[in-house]
């Protein structure tokens, strides 16, 4: 068992596992860092001494108790029910020693009857209040890109086609666009009525996540911003994060 190993050694890891997730990233651990959270990572060797499992804790007190958050992890073979049960064990001490009272877990693993099951075989309870969005869409995007687009209803094939020729451009932000999306991100959720970070939360993020681990992209069209999102990875599997 091993308390807060090496941050950037836990990233590469992640990254190659195909369950892993942008928010088991230490650097993403870092951002929360930022506003309000603390963390501890956990990990379990293998018989080389390398990685085997493990978790990135989020910590925070909230209504004068200690939460243990780990979101979309940990990051761990479920089937290896002795290795499990040992990796949980870790995380609990891990937690009490921070001083937790509650351990909560958002496991990255599809919300079936089966999964249910699995995971009340390991004693975990099912919560009342879900943090991360309970549901989700999936795209295969490993083939060419006509392929993609064949999956998605006509009138989104027609507008991605439609803004190829009318010139619409997609690049890469940079920090200085940021302000761009600042602007976008308020008037979007102003009007579609959702909160959104502040700005300072989406300058940390890019200086945290880019470029190994997300990409800032703006749409334009003849100079003018049209719209942003910001797409992060790990395992194998793109995020989208925020959008306007």
């Amino acid at each position: 068992m091993i308390f807060d190993n090496d941050d950037r050694v836990w990233d590469l890891w992640l990254r190659a596992q195909p369950t892993g997730h942008l928010l088991q990233l230490r650097r993403w651990a870092r951002l929360k860092g930022q506003f309000g959270w603390r963390s501890r990572l956990v990990t379990l060797a293998d018989r080389q001494g390398g990685i085997a499992s493990g978790a990135s804790l989020l910590l925070r007190r909230m209504a004068g108790l200690t939460l243990a958050y780990v979101p979309r992890g940990p990051v761990v073979d479920w089937q290896d029910g002795a290795h499990v049960q040992e990796l949980l064990a870790a995380m609990t001490a891990a937690s009490r020693q921070a001083g937790a009272a509650v351990l909560k877990l958002e496991p990255n693993l599809p919300d079936t009857p089966a999964n249910r099951q699995l995971l009340a075989g390991y004693g975990l309870r099912p919560s009342r209040q879900a943090i991360q969005p309970p549901s989700t869409i999936i795209v295969d995007i490993s083939g060419e890109p006509d392929a993609t687009l064949a999956q998605m209803k006509s009138k989104w094939r027609y507008n991605v086609r439609l803004a190829a020729r009318r010139e619409v451009s997609v690049r890469p932000m940079t920090r200085t666009d940021l302000p761009i999306l600042h602007a976008l991100m308020a008037e979007t959720g102003t009007r579609d009525q959702f909160a959104v970070h502040s700005d300072a939360y989406y300058d940390a993020a890019f200086d945290l996540l880019t470029p190994e681990h997300a990409v800032y992209l703006l749409a334009e069209y003849a100079g003018a911003p049209l719209a942003a999102i910001v797409v992060a990875l790990a395992g194998n599997t793109a995020v989208y994060l925020w959008g306007a």
